[in-house]
């Protein structure tokens, strides 16, 4: 396995570089290899919740870090460094900065990714793999857009950068093993022919982002409409778990505004993370991603949702395409009515 200490040692940068940079200020260094911090929780079935920080970090910065701290090889999750913002953080992962930067890093984003799934132990089965891919970045993804609607990462220019550039970094990957597209479209075939399908898909959010890498895409309103009725089980299942009163009774209690508000923060980051993927694979040019326009556009979609998407059931409708197919307030209500019917009885 492709360990971190077995690269060739790049010409030492000052630390103070490093960071929170533009990547103008690198162009007359030695050419580094560049990432992000990440810090990541595991559950214990070793589902991620990751967040990206973003600050950027060269590779060789990363591993002085850990030289200092040899304990960190032996337990390599729980051992945290923090950014000179004084943010913790426990892995690392290569940005892709450009076309160059990216053939430069590839094997180190490989050995990335196994690490953050398996490890740093040197076994064969901890190598990298292309179905680790989907397994990873999709849920970095997730956690970044969430943290962009609640504030948790600024939704300003380095915040939006750092979410585009991993977003880059699937769109490339995907290109690189075809493996990787066949199992986006097997996973997303099966879930709209198959409802159990549907019902062994852990995360919706990470699977809209598959969805809009797939073959059907994200712009088919009856495709979507068997999305809107998956996810608005999963919101009244929820509901449920936290109100066991809500169970077994023979109509949903709420009114339509109030089930919107109690879930408004959902709502959001299904509406942000379909519009992102969307507009991501929308782009036939990464250079129209990372420019400053192109962050711009995106960063005002993420704000505008922020900030429209309430107890408006409307607004969230629209913007999953979908007024055609739910077109007035009864029709909504039928929706929410149905889901609770189904997810009470079980």
């Amino acid at each position: 396995m492709f360990t971190p200490f077995i690269t060739k040692r790049l010409p030492p940068i000052p630390t103070s570089l490093l960071y929170s940079l533009s990547l103008r200020l690198f162009s007359a260094e030695p050419k580094p290899i560049l990432g992000y911090p990440l810090n990541i929780q595991k559950s214990s079935q070793n589902k991620l919740y990751p967040t990206i920080i973003p600050e950027y970090l060269s590779y060789d910065d990363f591993i002085m870090q850990v030289q200092m701290d040899y304990t960190k090889l032996d337990d390599y999750h729980n051992i945290k460094f923090k950014t000179p913002s004084g943010l913790l953080y426990n892995y690392w992962l290569p940005a892709f900065v450009n076309n160059d930067h990216f053939q430069r890093s590839q094997q180190y984003l490989f050995n990335s990714i196994s690490i953050i799934l398996n490890g740093v132990e040197g076994k064969e089965e901890n190598d990298f793999k292309p179905n680790m891919v989907l397994k990873t970045l999709p849920p970095i993804l997730v956690k970044t857009t969430l943290n962009l609607l609640k504030g948790t990462i600024k939704n300003d220019l380095a915040g939006v950068e750092a979410y585009i550039q991993v977003y880059i970094l699937l769109i490339r990957l995907v290109r690189l093993f075809p493996e990787i597209q066949r199992n986006i479209e097997q996973e997303v075939g099966d879930f709209y022919t198959k409802e159990d399908s549907r019902e062994r898909t852990e995360d919706l959010e990470e699977f809209i982002i598959k969805q809009g890498f797939s073959s059907k895409g994200i712009g088919e309103s009856d495709v979507m409409n068997v999305l809107l009725k998956e996810y608005l089980k999963r919101r009244i299942r929820e509901m449920i778990k936290k109100d066991e009163n809500l169970k077994g009774i023979d109509k949903f209690p709420g009114s339509l505004e109030s089930f919107m508000k109690e879930n408004q923060l959902e709502n959001q980051l299904l509406l942000a993370n379909l519009q992102s993927v969307q507009w991501i694979t929308g782009r036939k040019a990464e250079e129209e991603l990372l420019n400053e326009d192109g962050k711009k556009e995106l960063q005002g979609k993420i704000e505008w949702i922020k900030n429209n998407v309430n107890e408006n059931w409307e607004t969230f409708i629209e913007g999953l395409g979908q007024k055609k197919l739910v077109p007035n307030e009864n029709v909504m209500r039928e929706y929410i009515e149905n889901a609770y019917k189904i997810v009470s009885q079980k």
